[in-house]
């Protein structure tokens, strides 16, 4: 049985955006996403950082605006973002993290399906740098919208924050979204944006195509 997966990722951080911009809700839990205003002048975006990483920070209905995405791996409890404004020193703004339990699905695969192979193995690790290359990656160019679109029809196979536990062995939460469709059905990015590293990574058992965007 071969497996074939497209995958496309969206990075957005911007400092302008229209005045009209609609953003998420804000939900302070693992994998949730931080919104508080930015006290800073109007021709002088500030710089937000969470974990050492540039934020989100757009100029909506006339003030800053972060919007800082919170990782699945964030332990609830007090946490931080680092502002940036002018020539005042760097201050941080701290806010709470509730806890939130996501679903979990049990599933008895083949041994080969659960501990990769050697070769299988490195080419995984290799995604991991090029995809943790391109996340990394900053725009100051503004999104005209926040809103993504869904990249090809099909039947959610996995939603976001699923743990799955293969053989009674737990893996990290799901931090995207599987969609499942025949083989050959066109993908298209979520947002426009500028396309970073498509590559094609395969195995015996596994065809990916990546292909990583930045809005």
């Amino acid at each position: 049985m071969r497996v074939v997966c497209a995958i496309g990722i969206v990075g957005m951080a911007s400092t302008t955006a229209p005045a009209t911009l609609e953003l998420p809700q804000s939900s302070l839990v693992p994998g949730g996403i931080f919104i508080t205003p930015i006290d800073a002048p109007a021709n002088h975006p500030p710089a937000v950082t969470y974990d050492g990483k540039r934020a989100m920070v757009l100029r909506s209905n006339d003030r800053w605006v972060a919007v800082v995405g919170l990782p699945l791996s964030i332990t609830p409890g007090h946490a931080s973002i680092q502002v940036q404004s002018g020539d005042a020193p760097e201050a941080p703004v701290q806010f709470d993290v509730g806890d939130k339990q996501y679903s979990v699905q049990s599933l008895k695969v083949a041994p080969g399906k659960v501990d990769l192979s050697p070769p299988d193995l490195e080419r995984s690790e290799k995604d991991s740098v090029r995809i943790h290359a391109a996340l990394a990656t900053y725009s100051t160019k503004p999104p005209a919208t926040l809103r993504l679109l869904q990249p090809v029809p099909g039947v959610r196979s996995s939603s976001y924050g699923l743990r799955r536990v293969f053989n009674n062995q737990s893996r990290n939460p799901h931090s995207g979204m599987d969609i499942a469709a025949p083989t050959g059905t066109p993908v298209k990015a979520s947002a426009d944006g500028q396309v970073l590293t498509p590559e094609i990574s395969s195995s015996a058992e596994i065809q990916c195509s990546w292909i990583t965007v930045k809005a």
